[in-house]
């Protein structure tokens, strides 16, 4: 990792916020940024920050129905700032047509079953971050 680079976690159940933010905490490395946003709202106001201090998003993990949004629409603004991120749904309605169709329509990379399982998201994330560095290459 070259530079200072962010993870951004987004989901409007709180609990589950916390506990994701929680879980990657304990490995992710000290030079990692872990950004936690509640809404669409939230995130959108972290990217435009983060944005202004040149720290890229590196990383997406988002819900996929949030209040008012859905999870595409975080992916989408999150990407007309940082087009190398790779991204993530969480989902409790699990679709193999519908999950097809996000991969095709925002190029999702990658989607979680709730509950999720941490060894996959930990594996995600640590081989979304090797795929980041060689983007920016």
């Amino acid at each position: 990792m070259k530079s200072k680079i962010c993870i951004l976690i987004v989901d409007d159940d709180l609990i589950l916020l916390e506990s994701l933010k929680m879980q990657l905490e304990s490995f992710i490395p000290d030079e990692l940024i872990l950004e936690a946003a509640s809404s669409f709202e939230e995130s959108e106001f972290i990217t435009d920050d983060l944005a202004e201090q040149n720290i890229p998003i590196a990383i997406v993990i988002t819900d996929f129905n949030l209040e008012n949004y859905k999870g595409t629409d975080v992916i989408r603004m999150v990407r007309k700032k940082n087009p190398n991120s790779i991204n993530a749904i969480l989902t409790g309605q699990y679709d193999t047509k519908a999950i097809q169709e996000l991969v095709n329509e925002i190029k999702l990379d990658f989607f979680f079953s709730k509950p999720w399982h941490f060894e996959e998201i930990k594996n995600f994330i640590e081989s979304s971050i090797e795929i980041y560095d060689k983007r920016e290459v």
